[in-house]
């Protein structure tokens, strides 16, 4: 997964813009938090099963927060295989570290995260009044999911399919930005007001410029599209409507048998209409010949039709987002041509020695879906080659690098071998066979 889970927003909400002085005793938290929890009750017709404990956290705080949470949930290889698999698709700087670069993106960004195994949240110190409580809102209603479908039990069940998590984690935070939106409706004038809204409002947005789409957009994408997933609309503003409520019976839909895609989520048809559920293919990549011969294996993954949509995106929707202008936020476009018709992938990464093989292996829903991802993965050539020459430099000083990009019928096959020849690749491509 190129965005860890630990990494996407699933115990944290973003700024949304919002920044004010800390003004919170200890005490004080709390009974806000037991007023709020009330409300968020009222608004969802639920019940929390039990207390949710609260406190306020710093930077620091939240960065401990999230190594923790990568320790309990990752390895260090996976890590190493995110940040190799970005670079290898062009997705990232081949000078840069991801993980680095993640975690200072979203220390920018967090304004307050729930960790579903202490089942317990913490608000940023630097939030409060009006717009400390539309954060809480969001994170107990996170507490709340929690507590009625177990999100960690159901992420440890979809381990080993990144693309599905990240269809589960759309789930997580729709609901928590569906229900922070219906809070703010209700409760504007009362508990917010518009004066605190209307002052915040470009605020909170450090970094977005400059930040690469593949750290940014799959944050946005999980909160928005969520939303508009469990509002069963494509529409990106549907995602930040409260006039349009998720029937309670979709939400319980959605956390008990959830979109085994992000297909799914970026298209709701392929779930919600019964005639239309597109289910993934099973895609296997049998690496049994390769490990016999010294080789490695690092990660076998799933990208999904989201990432897929970063590989294949124009160079300039590659790159950071320009906030200057508010209506950007909601022309994203999460998906395009090129990634839509995704029928299923995988992908492996091995090393052997300085050697590093990586394999996706893609299956389209029609021989024209294929055609298009082939076709736009083809003029991506020889930037790709270029970024693959410079991925082990800092390493190993080697920058040798041979690849293959191949279609048959309704399938794409991607090889690249770094620190290697293309008669070595041809020899690993045989033993894949």
């Amino acid at each position: 997964m190129l965005l860890h889970p630990a990494l996407l927003p699933l115990s944290a909400i973003a700024a949304l813009g919002l920044a004010v002085t800390p003004d919170f005793t200890q005490a004080e938290l709390e009974e806000l938090s037991a007023r709020i929890a009330k409300q968020v009750e009222e608004l969802r017709g639920d019940e929390f099963k039990r207390p949710v404990a609260v406190s306020v956290a710093d930077k620091a705080g939240f960065i401990d927060y999230a190594k923790d949470r990568m320790d309990r949930t990752t390895t260090e290889d996976q890590l190493w295989a995110d940040d190799k698999v970005a670079k290898l698709l062009g997705l990232f700087d081949p000078k840069e570290d991801l993980l680095e670069t993640q975690m200072t993106f979203l220390e920018s960004q967090v304004g307050g995260f729930y960790d579903p195994e202490t089942e317990s949240f913490a608000l940023m110190s630097s939030f409060d009044g009006g717009l400390a409580k539309i954060i809480l809102a969001h994170e107990l209603t996170h507490a709340l999911d929690d507590q009625l479908f177990d999100i960690d039990g159901k992420l440890d069940e979809l381990a080993g399919n990144a693309d599905a998590q990240m269809a589960y984690h759309a789930i997580v935070e729709g609901s928590g930005t569906a229900t922070m939106g219906e809070w703010t409706l209700e409760y504007l004038g009362d508990e917010v007001s518009m004066e605190e809204m209307m002052e915040n409002a470009e605020m909170g947005t450090e970094g977005l410029e400059d930040a690469p789409a593949v750290i940014w957009r799959p944050t946005l994408m999980v909160y928005m599209r969520g939303a508009s997933f469990l509002k069963r609309s494509e529409l990106v503003m549907d995602g930040q409507n409260p006039m349009l409520k998720i029937d309670k019976d979709d939400l319980v839909q959605a956390f008990t048998n959830p979109p085994r895609s992000t297909e799914q989520v970026l298209h709701p048809d392929k779930y919600w209409d019964e005639e239309e559920r597109d289910e993934p293919k099973p895609v296997a990549i049998d690496t049994t010949r390769l490990v016999g011969a010294g080789w490695n294996l690092i990660t076998e993954e799933t990208m999904g039709e989201a990432i897929l949509a970063l590989a294949t995106a124009k160079e300039k929707e590659r790159g950071g987002l320009d906030v200057s202008n508010p209506m950007n936020m909601l022309s994203i476009r999460y998906t395009n041509r090129a990634a839509e018709g995704w029928g299923g992938d995988r992908y492996v990464l091995l090393k052997k020695g300085d050697q590093i093989f990586f394999r996706l292996s893609t299956v389209w829903d029609t021989e024209k879906d294929a055609d298009q991802f082939y076709e736009r993965m083809d003029e991506r050539g020889e930037e790709l080659r270029n970024a693959h020459r410079h991925i082990l430099m800092p390493e190993t000083g080697k920058s040798s690098v041979a690849s293959k990009l191949s279609v048959s019928g309704d399938a794409v096959v991607l090889d690249v071998l770094l620190g290697g020849s293309a008669q070595e690749l041809s020899a690993i491509h045989a033993a894949l066979k």
